[in-house]
């Protein structure tokens, strides 16, 4: 998809035409600030040689009719930086002239976001050449200049005898696809898969992370004002050649209306394209997540029993009942879910009616979802040793940054904990009748 030009509306990344003083600053390095001219942050200009960056090439040398060339870029400082997206790609001569290479026609355009590096970390920069250069190139030595490095370069050969580059992912690679195609303009919630097909673990960040919106003129971008995290919408991380499914709830993407049009999901380079229609269907969701209800059992390890571990017992929305030791996250549970490969950690105990065990989770959602507050009360009196507790729960998806875990009730000694919502009590009652009744 063609791009004319980019509007970044950001309040972590400020990008060219902004005339903000945003600077970082850190103990015993340069501050960081604006550059005007590219729009990253950058030392200021009397200060630049102090910050130690290292560019290469993956190959020094590649054939002339290459892709895509990835440079690493290493920030060997104290301090985070970030760069652009755009570059140029210069000829060196022989005779030590060096000349620019021409861009094709729309070749010139580049996505107006920056990457940000931490101290003493690296990342990788893919030089798209097809897409802003002629193919193929001429054979010699060329230089990839990166928007906000200054003279810093990535110089690699171009040569009919060079190897071709290796078509196995390096680092982390992401791909995304959204569950639909179409969405209607009142969706609040799009699906998206992240599949990592690289070496590395994919770290996710709010950097270069957002919607994309396209008309026949412009694109603009609405960044992603959630949080990250195992606890969060979006899990931290993907493992290499594993993937991951976010839901991107719309009113995390402050300002963004969606209305008849082409758009995308962003993260890092990665786009994952859909349309908005007004007599699109809505996403097919029922409301409910892929695990309903948890029941966990905190048991004293064998040993000196210093220690405790705990087993779960876990209803998904089809209704079936697993129970197994704890340590994978709810984001791990829920991939699973979705690839049917529960029983690599669990062991299936039985099978209930899922449309009544989706009812009684909808119970407790509406209960929450109207305000009321689900308090757990405790006995005047707690045993006052230790014994093997069981705790019944469930997390209710609210319109702020994360889930609420509702405490439905809890067991300790033989002392039973129920909560001050009648609703909720009968649930609960409804779940632990279900994990303990034999089939």
């Amino acid at each position: 998809m063609k791009r004319t030009v980019f509007a970044l509306i950001s309040a972590a990344v400020i990008l060219t035409g902004c005339g903000s003083g945003m600077t970082v600053q850190e103990v015993g390095t340069p501050a960081l600030g604006i550059d005007e001219q590219s729009g990253v942050m950058m030392p200021p200009e009397d200060e630049r040689d102090f910050v130690d960056i290292d560019l290469w090439t993956a190959q020094s040398c590649y054939p002339p009719d290459t892709e895509t060339v990835i440079v690493t870029v290493s920030n060997n400082t104290d301090a985070e930086f970030s760069f652009g997206e755009a570059f140029k790609l210069i000829r060196v001569f022989e005779n030590g002239k060096q000349e620019a290479v021409e861009f094709k026609e729309g070749g010139d355009c580049f996505t107006a976001l920056a990457q940000v590096v931490l101290p003493h970390e690296k990342t990788e920069f893919r030089a798209n050449l097809a897409e802003h250069f002629a193919l193929p190139l001429d054979e010699g030595e060329y230089r990839i200049s990166i928007e906000g490095m200054g003279d810093r370069d990535a110089v690699f050969t171009v040569s009919k005898d060079a190897p071709v580059p290796s078509d196995e992912p390096q680092g982390a690679q992401l791909s995304l696809e959204t569950e639909q195609a179409v969405y209607a303009p009142d969706t609040a919630v799009i699906r998206v898969t992240v599949t990592n097909s690289g070496t590395e673990e994919a770290h996710i960040s709010l950097v270069n992370f957002g919607i994309e919106q396209f008309t026949a003129e412009t694109c603009s971008m609405t960044p992603y004002h959630g949080k990250i995290g195992c606890e969060t919408r979006l899990g931290g991380a993907v493992p290499a050649g594993g993937s991951d499914i976010w839901e991107l709830y719309l009113d995390d993407f402050p300002g963004l209306k969606l209305t008849e049009g082409e758009y995308a999901v962003y993260y890092d380079g990665a786009e994952a394209e859909f349309s908005v229609q007004a007599n699109a269907a809505a996403p097919e969701t029922d409301g409910v997540p892929d695990m309903l209800f948890c029941m966990e059992k905190t048991i004293p390890d064998d040993g000196d029993g210093t220690g405790s571990r705990a087993e779960l017992i876990l209803l998904m929305k089809d209704g079936t009942l697993w129970g197994g030791a704890g340590g994978l996250s709810r984001s791990d549970i829920s991939e699973l879910f979705r690839k049917q490969a529960l029983d690599t950690h669990y062991q299936m105990l039985k099978k209930v009616d899922a449309d009544a065990a989706q009812e009684q989770y909808l119970r407790i959602k509406d209960e929450v979802k109207n305000g009321e507050k689900v308090t757990v009360i405790y006995p005047e009196a707690q045993p006052a040793v230790e014994a093997p507790r069981t705790v019944w729960y469930t997390e209710i998806p609210l319109n702020d940054d994360a889930s609420q875990h509702i405490t439905m009730g809890s067991e300790f000694c033989g002392t039973f904990s129920e909560t001050d919502n009648e609703a909720v009590n009968a649930v609960c009652a409804w779940f632990r009748e279900v994990c303990t009744r034999e089939e």
